[in-house]
């Protein structure tokens, strides 16, 4: 390794530093989206244990009445939560992989044409064992 490259280097040191920054906000990212993903849960549940299914909602002239608690407040919340757990998993999945696996280390010891063809996989395929 040249001084360059090696552990020792100023850049090197603000490159790893960088990296840590970066990899705290994702795992912030990932703490928000855990919060969002319970908090709409806990919303989806106290919708279908407090709000009758016999509420409707005003119906507009001609058309008929429709349920609240199904079409407007379950549907909704439903999707608010599907979204918030799918974007939490797989942000988790990927910190808890590179984390488990010491991915920068090793994309570290590739050479620039492996590691591109490395994030073309992982682009591909969304796994950090590209």
């Amino acid at each position: 390794m040249t001084s360059s490259t090696s552990l020792e280097s100023p850049t090197l040191r603000r490159s790893v530093a960088d990296t840590r920054a970066a990899l705290t906000t994702i795992q912030q990212a990932a703490a928000s989206l855990r919060a969002t993903a319970e908090s709409t849960h806990r919303l989806y549940r106290d919708i279908e244990r407090d709000i009758p299914d016999s509420l409707r909602q005003p119906s507009a002239a001609g058309t008929t009445a429709v349920g609240v608690r199904h079409s407007a407040l379950m549907l909704r919340a439903y999707a608010a939560f599907k979204d918030a757990l799918t974007a939490y998993l797989a942000l988790n999945q990927l910190t808890a992989s590179a984390e488990k696996n010491n991915v920068a280390e090793l994309l570290l010891s590739k050479s620039e044409e492996e590691f591109r063809a490395w994030l073309d996989r992982a682009d591909k395929e969304g796994a950090l064992n590209g």
